[in-house]
């Protein structure tokens, strides 16, 4: 635990971070927990050990380490600091996210779910596209701190997003999905797209003169017509019968 602390102390002394950005960093360590959690914890803990650290003749120490950390790290050093001096500071944002990542939650979120309800879809997948220079950032601080123990934004914001369309009562499917819901950070844009779709048929052999394809008003066409609500990239069809000229379809 205390390598832990230590490295998080370094981290924070150099880096402004939200409390998902910290916790991020320590993400395979126990079970259970939300990154958020395991970031505040970790800066509860470094406050209290700054207690331990100063003696009541090192008050100023105190709070200069206070005012480092209510500046880098924001809560609890925040509140802390202004009980004790009646000071306030401004924090930094996140040097990874810009402080935006649970607004990214909502947000996405939210304009998901409006997509499911738009389309009567149950079964969903989320992809999640994040802005280059936040993953440089954040594996910048895992290489200079040697830390192994991380998870990266994606994986988090799929997740987060994910669990928040969840709990609106949809089902996320990894194998058989309605919906693929695909989210660029980047610019903002959410794009879906669908799995293939296998319809069967019966056509009935009645009369000459009909086509299963590439006519108007053959099977090919009225297909395309009536799929074309999904915008599929092909539609193909898979015939049994032997000669498609001498089919009518009703």
């Amino acid at each position: 635990m205390s390598n832990i602390l230590e490295v998080a102390e370094r981290i924070l002394r150099k880096y402004p971070l939200c409390d998902n950005c910290l916790g991020r960093f320590f993400a395979r360590l126990g079970r259970g927990l939300t990154n958020d959690i395991r970031g505040r914890s970790i800066k509860t803990v470094i406050l209290m050990n700054l207690f331990t650290r100063y003696s009541a003749s090192e008050r100023s120490k105190l709070l200069s380490e206070l005012r480092e950390f209510a500046i880098k790290g924001g809560e609890p050093f925040k509140t802390t600091l202004e009980k004790l001096s009646g000071e306030k500071v401004a924090e930094e944002k996140c040097f990874v996210c810009g402080s935006r990542i649970k607004d990214f939650f909502e947000e996405y979120s939210k304009r998901s779910v409006k997509i499911l309800e738009r389309e009567g879809l149950k079964k969903f997948l989320i992809g999640v596209s994040v802005p280059k220079e936040i993953t440089e950032r954040e594996e910048e601080i895992a290489r200079e701190f040697k830390i192994d123990s991380w998870e990266s934004i994606k994986n988090e914001l799929k997740r987060e997003i994910g669990k928040r369309i969840r709990d609106q009562g949809y089902t996320p499917d990894f194998e058989d999905p309605d919906i693929v819901i695909n989210i660029d950070i980047s610019t903002g844009a959410i794009l879906t797209s669908y799995p293939s779709a296998l319809y069967l048929l019966r056509v009935a052999k009645l009369e000459k003169g009909y086509r299963l394809r590439r006519s108007r008003g053959s099977l090919e066409d009225i297909l395309n017509n009536k799929l074309s609500i999904y915008e599929p990239s092909y539609t193909r069809l898979h015939l049994l019968a032997r000669d498609s000229r001498n089919y009518v379809i009703y």
